[in-house]
């Protein structure tokens, strides 16, 4: 009997220094983090099983984050499906790993109303009062006398600010800033409006508020819009674009279903997470909101397909295959200097038509510019391909442009007939 209740002893002390040493390498593994953190509750002493099912993008995913932390990746846009896990991930467990690993930190989250960020606060201080996590991290304590959802003190003098997108944090720096799903739906993301003032507060107060020049700042979201955030950020045909501030950013884009040249390496149509979302369910989706899907499952907010135009439709030409006998066009979107619409772009779209109406694009002048600019740009283009006809809104030609036209076409002697 004693040598089995030794054997006993022996097993329970092997399984602890197991324990002791996977709680080890959760200080600099993020998902081993993770996966420690949510225990498999049939069998919670059991360090092979976890709640958290991974697969290959969420393995990828850490990896990168865990060059976030080191400070290698100081600007990071990740943008992925819904229901793929990037908020258990990102949101969830990487504030409390970075809190963890450094108690003395700052941390500012962000999404995009108030009640859902304080949400999030109440999983990350749960997480934080874990036993698993105590053995993770044995230093690390609450500041005392604080419960608060919206922000988390540590003993160490550091502190986690959970806030919805436009909240203010006046006086709180981050050394890192997470926004994880800055737009709630479709309905707020088709909102000109909201996303102005997404940019606005994203430009004059979020990123004001990273501690220092080398801060880290995560943004992970769902695409819903062409011109959300990520759109303004990385899109070169987008006004807001910079290209200087653009390639700060490192962009993972991870589609439900792998374009070519695919970052984690799968072939052209290969599912994300083939255990959780097969062929038949996406191409439900599909099939439900061909637009939707691009966005949401694919992020790509422009899909590859248009509703008038498909692509096949599209050819490709060399400039010594145009006819002789083109008719020549131009219709122009033009921006007004306005507040609201004072980041906008003027486009001038110049095409020809051939004797069988087939439709060749000639050029296409698409810039942010003052009236003046405008105004020579289309005195440009009407000298150099003498349009038939130049269609252009009423209401932005008669406020902005006609007055410039006028005076402009006739020193230059230039002319086109404006249809308005």
């Amino acid at each position: 009997m004693n040598k089995h209740v030794k054997i006993g002893e022996l097993d329970k002390k092997i399984a602890a220094a197991k324990r002791q040493q996977r709680a080890l390498e959760c200080r600099d593994d993020l998902l081993k983090f993770v996966k420690f953190t949510m225990p498999d509750p049939d069998d919670p002493d059991n360090l092979e099983l976890s709640m958290f099912k991974d697969a290959k993008h969420h393995r990828a995913l850490a990896k990168v984050l865990e060059k976030v932390e080191k400070g290698h990746i100081p600007r990071l846009i990740v943008s992925m499906p819904p229901r793929h896990g990037k908020s258990e991930l990102v949101s969830r467990r990487f504030v409390p790993w970075l809190q963890g690993k450094d108690s003395y930190r700052n941390v500012i989250f962000a999404t995009y109303n108030e009640d859902f960020a304080k949400d999030f606060g109440a999983d990350v201080r749960n997480i934080m009062t874990t036993p698993q996590y105590a053995q993770i991290f044995p230093k690390f304590s609450f500041r005392k006398g604080g419960a608060s959802k919206s922000r988390i003190q540590t003993g160490s003098g550091g502190m986690s600010v959970f806030v919805g997108r436009g909240g203010s944090i006046t006086g709180r720096g981050g050394d890192f800033v997470i926004l994880d799903d800055p737009i709630k739906d479709s309905l707020e993301a088709n909102s000109p409006t909201l996303r102005e003032q997404l940019w606005q507060w994203f430009t004059q107060v979020l990123m004001t508020r990273l501690m220092t020049a080398s801060a880290s700042i995560v943004i992970v979201q769902t695409r819903w819009h062409e011109d959300d955030l990520i759109g303004r950020l990385t899109d070169p045909t987008n006004p807001h674009f910079s290209e200087e501030e653009a390639s700060k950013w490192k962009i993972i884009n991870l589609p439900a279903l792998a374009n070519e040249e695919d970052t984690l390496g799968r072939k052209k149509g290969e599912l994300l997470w083939p255990e959780r979302f097969d062929m038949e369910f996406m191409e439900a989706q599909r099939r439900l909101d061909p637009r939707g899907f691009h966005a949401l499952y694919q992020g790509q907010p422009t899909p590859e397909d248009g509703d008038l135009f498909q692509r096949e439709d599209l050819v490709f030409y060399d400039k010594n295959e145009l006819p002789d006998d083109l008719r020549v066009y131009v219709a122009s979107d033009h921006a007004v200097g306005t507040d609201k619409t004072r980041n906008d772009a003027t486009c001038l779209l110049v095409v020809g038509v051939d004797r069988f109406d087939d439709i060749y694009l000639l050029d296409c002048w698409w810039e942010k510019r003052a009236v003046d600019k405008v105004v020579n740009a289309m005195l440009d283009i009407m000298k150099q391909y003498k349009p038939l006809v130049w269609w252009a809104e009423k209401g932005h030609i008669s406020k902005s442009i006609r007055p410039f036209c006028k005076k402009e076409w006739q020193r230059r002697k230039c002319i086109a007939v404006l249809k308005k």
